[in-house]
């Protein structure tokens, strides 16, 4: 499938990395019902992936993330924790600039109907196609 309508969104952002001084720096998010479950913020140097359930659960006030990515709302900020090896970073974006961003996702992909945006057989081929590459054979 190919799809037409997928969005970006670009919002201004305070970034705090190691405990640094918060800076200012534009952030992209994308979204698209080609991998209907994933959201994508893209910085200028490296772009983090996540499940969109998180971003959507933080604007329901309920804070939500195990593991890299966690997110929550405050006052009129959202804010979004990740981590790496290499250290962690709190961004802060405008929480109704990030909730036009997510209600354009969930216009084009229902909460709760992204199974039907999957293209399974695409998803399988791609899987088989790098196991066979590293010299994989699935057991019987």
């Amino acid at each position: 499938m190919i799809f037409e309508h997928d969005i970006r969104k670009t919002l201004d952002a305070q970034v705090t990395v190691n405990g640094s001084t918060p800076r200012p720096m534009d952030v992209q998010f994308r979204y698209s019902p080609e991998d209907p479950y994933a959201l994508w913020m893209v910085f200028p140097t490296q772009t983090w992936c996540f499940a969109r359930d998180l971003l959507l659960d933080a604007l329901d006030g309920v804070p939500s993330g195990k593991g890299d990515v966690h997110i929550h709302s405050e006052d009129d900020k959202l804010c979004v924790h990740i981590s790496s090896p290499d250290g962690r970073a709190q961004i802060r974006f405008p929480r109704s600039e990030v909730a036009a961003f997510a209600a354009g996702s969930t216009a084009l992909v229902p909460r709760g109907a992204e199974t039907d945006y999957l293209d399974l057989d695409a998803v399988l081929a791609k899987i088989f196609a790098s196991s066979a590459s590293a010299d994989w054979t699935p057991q019987r």
